[in-house]
């Protein structure tokens, strides 16, 4: 899976293969990401598996995180820690998107391709 924005594209490394697989089967497809302190968010039309999924406090940068209780995908662009709280890893993007997404404003359209 890969993300292009800026007419630039990014490599998406998604860690459960039931999750890459779904993903995967929505391409290709635009999501309109809101910013939020030190992410971009978009909420899904339904819940992704949590499976045997590792949950995380401490976001890093181009990662990429899940919490169910909005159904939303979040990018990281600025490493923070969250703690208490904790969201699912699902993956990473490969490259400098966080760069990009620092200098955007409140939302940013990403588009997904597999």
């Amino acid at each position: 899976m890969k993300i292009v924005t800026n007419e630039k594209t990014f490599p998406v490394c998604i860690e459960n293969p039931d999750i890459e697989k779904l993903l995967d089967d929505m391409c290709p497809i635009d999501y309109e990401f809101k910013r939020a302190g030190h992410e971009y968010y978009t909420r899904m039309n339904h819940s992704l598996p949590q499976n045997e999924l590792k949950m995380e406090s401490l976001l890093k940068e181009n990662t990429i995180n899940y919490f169910d209780g909005w159904h939303a995908v979040s990018i990281i662009f600025e490493t923070t820690d969250i703690a208490p709280h904790e969201v699912a890893a699902i993956g990473f993007v490969e490259g400098s998107l966080n760069e990009i997404l620092k200098n955007e404003k409140d939302s940013v359209v990403l588009h997904f391709e597999k």
